[in-house]
């Protein structure tokens, strides 16, 4: 017991160090631009389908399309992405026929889960935000900017060199996808390059 209290301690300790140091270098000024293009998007879209919301935008895919992301890009080489994809999948069938959902109602619940189940559902928040990203750069998704589909937006990604690494992640990359002062879609993560 006391074992699995330590373990749920390191890990939110972990996360919070992590969470912070990351939303710091993700603030860091402007990064060498090393990819930069104009995205085209769905003219419409189907239902059942989910949707990213950022402000008054919306990135919304057909729940097809989704299972066919998910199913085609997220490994199952071990178990606990073997079980995240699982829910994925069920939980995109389980979408009503005529609906367009937030997709974070879909998420697991983090609150309270031991190791291997907080595991899945992290990977669970991962694979939905690759269904977003995945869409937004296959053009296959669509969006919407103050209730108004729009038929392109901008994608930009950029990475550099964060001058207060933490854990050896010394290099910090962006992807942002807007049109004008719209953001759409934005991702930043660390790695050692």
């Amino acid at each position: 017991m006391a074992r699995r209290i330590m373990c749920k301690f390191i890990i939110f300790l972990f996360g919070l160090i992590a969470t912070t140091a990351k939303a710091d270098s993700c603030d860091i000024g402007n990064f060498p631009i090393k990819w930069q293009d104009t995205l085209y998007h769905a003219s419409s879209y189907s239902t059942p389908a989910i949707f990213y919301k950022s402000n008054n935008s919306r990135v919304i895919v057909s729940v097809k399309d989704a299972i066919l992301y998910i199913k085609d890009n997220m490994s199952e080489h071990k178990a606990f992405l073997k079980k995240a994809k699982y829910h994925i999948i069920d939980s995109l069938k389980r979408v009503d026929k005529s609906k367009v959902i937030d997709y974070s109602s879909l998420l697991i619940s983090l609150e309270g889960l031991g190791p291997e189940e907080l595991n899945v559902g992290i990977h669970v928040m991962s694979g939905y935000q690759g269904i977003f990203e995945g869409t937004l750069l296959n053009k296959t998704a669509a969006v919407e900017i103050d209730g108004n589909l729009v038929s392109q937006t901008n994608g930009k990604y950029t990475i550099g060199k964060d001058p207060a690494p933490v854990h050896g992640l010394d290099f910090v990359h962006r992807l942002t996808i807007g049109k004008q002062d719209n953001v759409v879609f934005k991702k930043c993560w660390m790695d050692s390059k």
